[in-house]
Protein backbone atom coordinates (compact mmCIF):
# COMPACT_ATOMS: atom_id res chain seq x y z
CA UNK A 1 0.00 0.00 0.00
CA UNK A 2 3.14 2.45 1.03
CA UNK A 3 3.56 2.64 -3.22
CA UNK A 4 0.24 3.57 -4.03
CA UNK A 5 1.15 6.98 -2.43
CA UNK A 6 5.20 6.85 -3.22
CA UNK A 7 4.10 6.86 -6.41
CA UNK A 8 2.04 9.81 -6.71
CA UNK A 9 4.69 11.51 -4.36
CA UNK A 10 7.58 10.67 -6.69
CA UNK A 11 5.51 12.13 -10.06
CA UNK A 12 4.77 15.41 -8.23
CA UNK A 13 8.32 16.07 -6.77
CA UNK A 14 9.19 15.51 -10.69
CA UNK A 15 6.61 18.23 -12.16
CA UNK A 16 7.52 19.99 -9.02
CA UNK A 17 11.34 19.54 -10.33
CA UNK A 18 10.31 20.46 -13.47
CA UNK A 19 8.64 23.68 -12.72
CA UNK A 20 11.63 24.93 -10.84
CA UNK A 21 14.69 24.14 -13.85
Amino acid sequence: MMNLFILPAVRIILLCSYDIF
